[in-house]
């Protein structure tokens, strides 16, 4: 039972569809955010060779102390390699939590419930395995 083709036609007509298949729509979405998720990281490693490492952000952190909210700013991210690193990598680790989705949503529309209900399964421990180490 693979999957099945999705018909994706921009007009009523289908004069500008076009159809992709399922597998082949979850592959480019993929690449795409390996790509991101790379390309945000290079850009932190980048502003890390740039940036002094004792930078006001570290020293707040050090100590302990809130951030004010300008610090965390995503207009100020450039002077803060490390938070670039961390949106690629939760980019990284978001793509698996997609991939699970997205294949259940073609199970359900195929009707195929067991698997829907498997990838539910697998959605939730993901997620609960994301949430627990955000909150521990």
């Amino acid at each position: 039972m693979g999957l099945e083709k999705i018909n994706l036609d921009l007009k009523e007509d289908g004069s500008l569809g076009s159809v992709i298949s399922a597998e082949t729509a979850i592959g480019y979405l993929l690449r795409g955010g390996v790509v991101l998720g790379g390309g945000l990281i290079a850009v932190g490693w980048f502003l890390r060779v740039l940036t002094p490492i004792n930078s006001g952000m570290f020293e707040l952190l050090r100590r302990g102390q809130e951030l004010p909210t300008e610090m965390v700013s995503p207009i100020r991210w450039s002077g803060y390699p490390n938070a670039w690193i961390t949106l690629g990598l939760m980019v990284l680790i978001g793509l698996p939590m997609i991939r699970v989705a997205l294949a259940g949503l073609v199970f359900f529309l195929q009707k195929d419930y067991l698997y829907t209900l498997f990838c539910v399964l697998v959605l939730g421990n993901l997620l609960f395995g994301f949430l627990s180490r955000l909150i521990l």
